[in-house]
């Protein structure tokens, strides 16, 4: 029993981080600043010595819902991201095209859409999140690999 309490314990810690841990990566806002969240992620991502995985996506979108649910539903992809990434949340919606920041980055080809920069907020990569899909939802194992590519790159920056 003592066990299964501490299994449960770091599973809940454990879904407190990648997401949802900072005002700038909660739900998808059109009314929140992106350049100033951008500039809240580079100074965590400082503070921290990660890289920062910004996420392109809206409420409106079904495939942006089912990464996080699939990101927090599995403990160790979350603390994967959370050990390597800032994690920021982009919208992307009729509300707010975020046109002037988005065009900073690598073409977004679908959502959700990850571009990856260091912690001074240099462009060092891109994801189509299509790539880590499986059948209806996502791959943990393309997830670990992803995962895992980007630590050996924050390894190198530290």
């Amino acid at each position: 029993m003592k066990y299964i309490v501490i299994y449960i314990l770091t599973v809940i810690t454990s879904l407190a981080f990648a997401i949802d841990d900072k005002d700038y990566n909660g739900k998808y806002d059109p009314a929140r600043d992106s350049f100033a969240d951008f500039e809240a992620a580079k100074k965590d991502a400082q503070a921290s010595g990660k890289l920062i995985l910004v996420e392109f996506g809206g409420e409106w979108c079904v495939w942006c819902h089912r990464i996080e649910k699939f990101i927090l539903a599995n403990p160790e992809i979350n603390s994967g991201i959370d050990d390597v990434f800032i994690f920021l949340k982009v919208n992307v919606s009729d509300d707010n095209k975020n046109d002037k920041f988005i065009s900073q980055f690598p073409e977004i080809k679908g959502y959700p859409f990850f571009a990856i920069t260091d912690s001074s907020g240099v462009v060092i990569g891109s994801q189509n999140t299509g790539l880590l899909e499986k059948g209806k939802g996502y791959s943990a194992e393309r997830f670990k690999e992803f995962i895992a590519k980007w630590k050996a790159v924050q390894a190198k920056q530290k």
